[in-house]
């Protein structure tokens, strides 16, 4: 009879020593998916803005219409199946549905103030923003990637709509986002226009930085084929060209700074 492995065998140990090891690697798996499932709550729309002045109050919640036919009215009239959305960027992944979000804003100024509401997502094909005020409807703003940039209520590589809101008052902002092609993912922010400005420079910034590493590889290599003549290299010039075009079109500073009287780059 054939004798039973020795345990003690170092062959054996190394294969338990295996097994141990994927065990831990596919528990740390499982960890590293759901934490952020857990750690990831409902709360208020993010405002960059004088905290003394203005405060959000209330979770941001959405609101599903799969028809994509429901006006304001509708909508204000189904509050109640407003549903609480985990984390500051609520993702709708791919969804021919017409979404919308609501955002509650409260000021304790004695005086109005001019605000912003920036979506971070410059893909969003439409937007549309209503503010109200107890029953009242103060302002709609409309925006997205099918609009140019020059014909936008606000300049900037995000989708930017403004609104007052009153003095000592409470607003609820009623967003309507649709999106073509693409997930529909929503990171808004309430801005004052400095933190608008700052967010601008610091836009510019990056976008300059990144337009300079591009035109610096594509000098280098043109001297490169000044002196090699390698067929090849006019076509890695070209690459250069598209990717450039490529990410300022997908980050939105392309259309609303370089081609502002075009929107067809942004949604290819």
């Amino acid at each position: 009879a054939r004798a039973a492995p020795d345990a003690s065998a170092p062959g054996a140990k190394v294969a338990a020593m295996e097994r141990r090891s994927g065990s831990g690697l596919i528990l740390i798996g499982i960890l590293a998916v759901c934490a952020p499932l857990g750690l990831t709550r409902a709360g208020p729309v993010p405002v960059d803005a004088d905290a003394s002045l203005v405060h959000a109050s209330g979770e941001i919640a959405a609101l599903e219409d799969t028809a994509g036919r429901a006006r304001l009215e509708e909508v204000r009239r189904r509050d109640a199946e407003f549903v609480a959305v985990a984390g500051q960027a609520p993702n709708f992944g791919l969804s021919r549905s017409a979404i919308w979000l609501r955002y509650e804003i409260e000021s304790t100024s004695n005086s109005p103030q001019s605000l912003y509401l920036r979506l971070g997502n410059p893909e969003i094909a439409d937007a549309a923003l209503f503010v109200t005020v107890g029953a009242r409807l103060l302002s709609t703003e409309w925006t997205g990637s099918r609009v140019p940039a020059r014909s936008r209520p606000v300049a900037d590589s995000g989708l930017t709509l403004p609104f007052e809101l009153p003095a000592r008052s409470r607003a609820v902002l009623y967003l309507r986002v649709t999106t073509e092609g693409m997930p529909l993912i929503v990171p808004a922010r309430v801005l004052d226009p400095a933190a608008l400005q700052a967010t601008r420079n610091r836009e510019h910034w990056q976008n300059g930085a990144l337009a300079g590493l591009f035109a610096a590889l594509i000098v280098g290599g043109a001297l490169s084929w000044l002196r090699r003549r390698d067929p090849l290299l006019p076509l890695y010039l070209l690459l250069l060209l598209i990717t450039w075009a490529g990410l300022t079109a997908r980050n939105g500073y392309g259309p609303a700074y370089l081609y502002p009287a075009l929107s067809w780059p942004q949604r290819q």
